[in-house]
């Protein structure tokens, strides 16, 4: 096994991928190997519905906002825009508010045109909430009012219910959406094993989600229990950290927003107060 440690992403690589180039930059004399990990794939839904159903222009109008908190919804909602031939259609989409719940998200939707971007820095949907709640246009689509404007929330089959019952419990009309399903990736706990992850190396492996894991979390939890070899957990907001300890998992690092930095900080400050462990670990180390 490498002296090194190990950091293994339990998501895809993408092209530029933030997460790669932060650690680049910032580590060029380091010997941490960063590991990416593939879990679930994305298919898009409904989109030919959700194309006849933006088009017609009572809907449309009614539209105060939409939600979109994943970037495998800014990618089907790209694909629904890319159908519509109606170029006044396509513009009042653009312009319409939306909120986010990061900045990769809301990057992908400034790239494509969108203007009006909300809540990018609030970091995980506890944190947005309190931003659409707060944002003037909530008065104006508040159940008891008796309007008919309402936000559009776009999701995927599989998600947290924190966004609707906040919503909902504030008398906040919205109408949801699925327009993409996950599946999981084949043979990731083969490629996981591969990775020969060991505590004694202090190598770390960090959850954006309990998305597609299942198994992971049951080989992580074995070796812990029978080989006395606990691995370092490190969890993308406090949603995903609480999913985990319901299966089992505690988390030693929770970043307080989806970005590179706020990871690779926390973990290093993990780091630093342990300092035992921090001389073995020299991946965040400039």
């Amino acid at each position: 096994m490498a002296a090194s440690s190990k950091l293994l992403l339990l998501k895809s690589r993408t092209v530029d991928d933030k997460y790669a180039t932060y650690h680049e930059r910032s580590n060029n004399n380091t010997s941490c190997n960063l590991h990416f990990l593939k879990v679930i794939d994305h298919v898009a839904e409904n989109i030919e519905e959700m194309t006849e159903f933006l088009c017609l222009s009572n809907n449309l109008s009614e539209i105060s906002a939409l939600i979109i908190t994943s970037q495998r919804a800014v990618e089907s909602l790209v694909k629904i825009i890319s159908r519509i031939r109606n170029d006044w259609v396509v513009d009042t989409i653009l312009a319409k508010p939306i909120f986010v719940v990061g900045p990769q998200t809301a990057s992908m939707l400034s790239n494509h045109g969108f203007s009006d971007i909300r809540g990018e820095d609030s970091g995980n949907a506890n944190e947005l909430v309190k931003v659409i709640l707060q944002d003037d246009l909530i008065s104006h689509i508040q159940a008891e009012a008796n309007q008919s404007n309402y936000l559009l929330f776009l999701t995927g089959r599989i998600r947290k219910d924190i966004i609707p019952t906040k919503l909902g419990e504030n008398g906040v009309k919205f109408i949801e959406k699925i327009v993409y399903r996950t599946i999981e990736t084949s043979n990731t706990l083969e490629k996981f094993q591969n990775l020969e992850l060991s505590s004694k190396t202090n190598d770390w492996v960090v959850f954006f989600s309990t998305q597609g894991v299942d198994l992971i979390i049951d080989q992580i939890k074995q070796n812990a229990l029978h080989e006395n070899d606990q691995l370092k957990i490190a969890s993308i907001g406090p949603t995903t950290s609480e999913a985990l300890q319901k299966k089992g998992v505690i988390c030693h690092v929770v970043t307080p927003k989806p970005n590179p930095s706020a990871l690779f900080d926390a973990i290093f400050e993990y780091e630093e107060r342990n300092c035992q462990q921090a001389k073995k670990f020299d991946c965040l180390c400039n």
